[in-house]
């Protein structure tokens, strides 16, 4: 076998294993690379619909919405006050959901968190962030003289890192989105409300 096949011997043995091993470290990241991006596709149309969600009730009576509102400050009741409150936390609630979702988004790759808590920064040659913080001759001759097992470290290091971000996103996506949602919920029944009250 030769150096053409990607088979390297080392003392007489051929790392089929480990180039089997690669192969699926790859899938793997392939994997998690588009499940990241459907996260960020999801996020992006929930923050489009809530963009067109807050411009229609924007744009269908701001003036009416205003008038409620310094109606309902000047009015003591408890109705009021429970009114004003609810629209007031019912803002607060999506904003919180919101800038979740807008965090969905927002490419965060500067440390990788490992299970101990211990923060670094990557030095993979297959890291975008390591590849760059190389010259390009240096980079060059280090990756030639990578080893399968060096690449399989450095592959799985990705795959690892990249899981991490997945759950993180998901987990973001799904608080953003039921605080997004109950604070629309809430809005809008603090909205009919005052608007029947007053």
């Amino acid at each position: 076998m030769t150096e053409d096949a990607d088979i390297v011997a080392e003392d007489g043995v051929y790392e089929i294993n480990q180039i089997s091993k690669i192969g699926e470290a790859k899938y793997l990241l392939d994997l998690m690379m588009r499940y990241r991006k459907q996260s960020d596709d999801k996020a992006n149309i929930v923050l489009a619909i809530f963009g067109v969600i807050a411009t229609a009730i924007v744009m269908m009576g701001i003036q009416d919405i205003i008038g409620m509102v310094r109606s309902l400050t000047s009015d003591a009741s408890a109705w009021a006050v429970l009114i004003l409150t609810t629209i007031t936390i019912s803002v607060v609630i999506f904003l919180i959901g919101f800038g979740f979702l807008v965090y969905v988004v927002y490419p965060n790759t500067s440390t990788m968190l490992y299970e101990n808590g211990e923060k670094r920064e990557s030095d993979s040659i297959l890291y975008f962030k390591g590849i760059a913080k190389r010259e390009y001759t240096p980079f060059m001759e280090e990756y030639k003289g990578y080893s399968n097992n060096d690449y399989l470290d450095d592959l799985l290091e990705e795959v690892h890192f990249t899981a991490k971000v997945c759950e993180k996103r998901f987990r973001d996506f799904q608080i953003g989105l039921v605080l997004s949602v109950a604070g629309i919920g809430l809005l809008i029944a603090g909205l009919l409300a005052g608007f029947i009250f007053v």
